[in-house]
């Protein structure tokens, strides 16, 4: 089962960061050079989130402020020490979907948003949020750190990435789209996948773009790549 781990050696050795299992997202306080504030969300379980502030050494529960009728918590996304965003979204019934977000660590919960997401946002490099909703239901959008959210149009669907200054790219079916206006509008880049991906990513030091899809046999064609001029 998924527990966090750190290395310090560039991936020679791992070290498991406290006794949390099952874990999902994780996010990560990057405006601390010692990356000291950590927060996860365990998979498919409610009111999950929990928090560490001495890099993984203890963690503290913090996902019971949420309301009792949650979906799941699963992918927060850490803005810095004391500004947290987490998503309750998933299969749960009659369990309520939305966007929350604490200013105090964790203390106190607000909502922000009747839209549920799921999976790994993107927040670009001008801070702008990028997140997939459930079920590759359309991309929100937020450009004050979490405290509005706007529903993008257009065909892309999930997955969003940034690759390069002012290009984010996401999914939509079996075609990847591409906006140079932070979402406004999607044009499509190269021809549609072979596959239904379940996602992309980008390599910078490469310049290229990766595709892959989820399968529970092995397949030829998991991966695909693209080598951006």
């Amino acid at each position: 089962r998924a527990s966090p781990f750190v290395t310090a050696d560039d991936g020679k050795t791992f070290q498991r960061l406290g006794n949390l299992t099952h874990m999902d997202g994780i996010g990560v306080d990057c405006t601390d050079p010692q990356r000291k504030t950590l927060v996860v969300g365990l998979h498919e379980q409610a009111r999950s989130v929990h928090k560490s502030t001495d890099g993984g050494k203890t963690w503290q529960k913090i996902g019971d402020g949420l309301p009792e009728d949650s979906n799941h918590s699963t992918d927060p996304i850490v803005v810095d020490a004391k500004t947290y965003i987490i998503n309750t979204a998933g299969w749960a019934q009659k369990k309520s979907w939305g966007i929350y977000r604490t200013e105090d660590g964790g203390a106190t919960w607000g909502k922000v948003s009747d839209l549920g997401c799921s999976g790994r946002a993107l927040v670009a490099s001008d801070g702008t949020i990028y997140w997939g909703i459930c079920y590759g239901n359309g991309i929100v959008k937020s450009s004050d750190q979490g405290k509005t959210w706007q529903k993008l149009s257009g065909p892309a669907r999930f997955g969003p990435i940034q690759f390069g200054p002012e290009r984010i790219a996401a999914l939509g079916g079996q075609q990847v789209y591409v906006s140079t206006d932070a979402g406004q509008t999607w044009e499509k880049f190269a021809s549609p996948l072979p596959f239904k991906p379940s996602g992309i990513t980008y390599n910078a030091k490469s310049n290229s773009l990766y595709a892959w899809r989820s399968s529970e046999k092995k397949v030829p064609d998991a991966v695909l790549r693209w080598d951006l001029p």
